[in-house]
């Protein structure tokens, strides 16, 4: 699954099933942060994640990636052959 990080999910997936996307009821909230999902054109769930401001409890895997979004994107990037 993909996920994506968004600054207001509420809006967004409004905003997506206006659009006609197919958007799924069910929300989550967390101590990590709210999430929803949206289905994409081939079936495949994707993950939307509004992150709450101030929570360094997040594993640190999230926190590297978020520190580093540049090395993060190259690296994924050159493993799928994009780069």
């Amino acid at each position: 699954m993909v996920n994506y990080r968004v600054e207001d999910l509420v809006s967004l997936l409004q905003a997506l099933q206006g659009e006609g996307c197919q958007v799924l009821e069910e929300t989550d909230d967390s101590a990590y942060g709210k999430f929803g999902w949206v289905i994409d054109l081939e079936g495949n769930k994707v993950e939307l994640w509004h992150r709450q401001r101030g929570n360094e409890t997040r594993p640190r895997s999230l926190r590297q990636s978020a520190a580093q979004p540049a090395a993060v994107a190259d690296r994924f990037a050159s493993k799928i052959g994009a780069i």
